[in-house]
């Protein structure tokens, strides 16, 4: 294993350790901002894509290093805000305990949660994502 490969492996160690304390240190630590960056940047990019495709129907979405799928939810209930729709949201990240806390929270969605897949792949292999597959 290449010293790259060994420094990633520790990242994602680490992750994997701190999974379950992940999301409430991040509310304590920016003081529960980090809420507010992720729908910010949500609102911003369904702007661009509102311009780019003239709705915000049946979005394809990727979300690469999704960790517990925070980013994910909130993607989810900003579009269906503005009355768009998601035919399919793909969550990948390299730590599997960072997804099984996702899955979890995806399992609560109900009938939301179709069309929702996690795959567990670092950032460099995104093969589960075919070129031009996403708007989002």
């Amino acid at each position: 294993m290449s010293r790259i490969e060994e420094k990633q492996q520790k990242i994602i160690y680490m992750f994997d350790a701190i999974a379950k304390t992940y999301d409430t240190t991040n509310r304590i630590v920016s003081f529960k901002q980090d809420q507010r960056w992720r729908l910010d940047g949500i609102r911003r990019a369904l702007k661009y894509i509102h311009a780019f495709k003239g709705d915000l129907q049946d979005l394809r979405v990727a979300d690469v290093a999704c960790g517990t799928a925070d980013m994910l939810l909130h993607i989810l209930k900003e579009v269906a805000r503005l009355q768009g729709s998601v035919a399919s949201i793909r969550g990948i990240d390299p730590s599997r305990e960072m997804l099984a806390i996702a899955k979890s929270k995806i399992e609560g969605l109900g009938k939301q949660r179709a069309g929702i897949y996690l795959d567990c792949l670092e950032a460099k292999d995104l093969s589960t994502l075919e070129d031009q597959s996403v708007d989002f």
